[in-house]
């Protein structure tokens, strides 16, 4: 295999490290959320793809590699990336709405202390209201991802 063949094809590396481990994720999401009756266990390797309990592994997983796999068929990094934004635009404002929510909430739903990087940084509520911060700046990312790559994609 040839450095000019690796380089031409640099751009599948992405699409497949997202089938193959979101395959793993799907297999091990339905381990854990059916065999073993633990949706909610966390899953902090599969943050990135927005997996953050076994539960959204059962549906964001097989979505992700139909989406590396379209990608890969279509030979369009442009694609996958547009596909992969407008899953986080989405995702983010999702999140935002439900950190927000959890901040009025007379239902602790997840203990300040539990909460995804926020949970060890501060003490108390205030890991809420940054949570949902953070997730509104994923969002903003997330949709900047969307206009460039659709751009790009429709060229």
């Amino acid at each position: 295999m040839s450095l000019d063949f690796f380089r031409a094809n640099v751009w599948l590396v992405l699409p497949v490290f997202t089938v193959v481990v979101n395959v793993i994720a799907a297999i091990q999401g339905y381990r854990n959320s059916v065999q073993r009756c633990n949706p909610y266990g966390t899953t902090r390797w599969l943050y990135a793809w927005g997996i953050f309990v076994w539960g959204d592994a059962l549906v964001i997983a097989p979505f992700f590699v139909l989406v590396g796999v379209v990608a890969m068929i279509f030979n369009n990094f442009n694609l996958f990336m547009l596909a992969f934004c407008s899953f986080w635009l989405i995702r983010g404002m999702g999140e935002s709405i439900y950190w927000f929510n959890q901040q009025f909430s007379t239902v602790i739903k997840e203990k300040p202390e539990h909460v995804p990087f926020f949970g060890k940084l501060v003490k108390g509520e205030s890991a809420w209201f940054m949570m949902q911060v953070y997730m509104q700046c994923v969002a903003v990312f997330a949709l900047i991802g969307v206009i460039y790559f659709a751009a790009a994609w429709l060229q």
